[in-house]
């Protein structure tokens, strides 16, 4: 191969390795918002499950438990 293209097959693959970084860039940002959703999502439940956990031992005479696994 000449120089030239070797300098041109050495750009094309800067160009492919900066889209693919672009891509994984993306990829990133979705998957930080989708776990920054999901951790939101767990907190609601775990407050749920708390809430539930605190009436039913505020109640006389209640014999059913929550437990946790």
């Amino acid at each position: 191969m000449s120089v030239l293209g070797d300098v041109l097959a050495g750009l094309r693959k800067v160009l492919v390795l900066e889209h693919r970084l672009q891509t994984l860039a993306s990829e990133i940002e979705r998957l930080s918002q989708a776990h920054t959703e999901t951790r939101e999502r767990l907190i609601r439940l775990e407050v749920i499950i708390d809430e539930a956990r605190r009436r039913g031992a505020s109640q006389p005479g209640t014999e059913r438990q929550i437990t946790g696994s």
